[in-house]
């Protein structure tokens, strides 16, 4: 029996624009489930945060801006806590 081999260039905006809104949920949702995206919230806005949220995210930017000048100590706690969360 003969084989066939066939080759289709499809782009990916082609296949959004002929999505239904239930479809591109659930596409949004499989990206989403295999990790490759991380959902904001369903129109894909930046949610508020609270002052407790602000204030966390501005230590930890601290953080990360001054990592150069961490003594060894201070980023080993750092680990220490970060492993105790994951």
């Amino acid at each position: 029996m003969p084989e066939f081999n066939t080759y289709v260039d499809v782009e990916v905006y082609e296949i959004w624009d002929s999505c239904s809104t239930s479809e591109k949920n659930e596409l949004i949702d499989l990206i989403e489930e295999e990790g490759y995206v991380r959902r904001t919230n369903s129109k894909g806005k930046k949610e508020q945060k609270t002052f407790i949220e602000e204030s966390h995210i501005k230590c930890c930017e601290i953080l990360i801006n001054s990592y150069i000048s961490l003594s060894v100590e201070d980023i080993e706690l750092i680990k220490q806590m970060a492993n105790k969360y994951s």
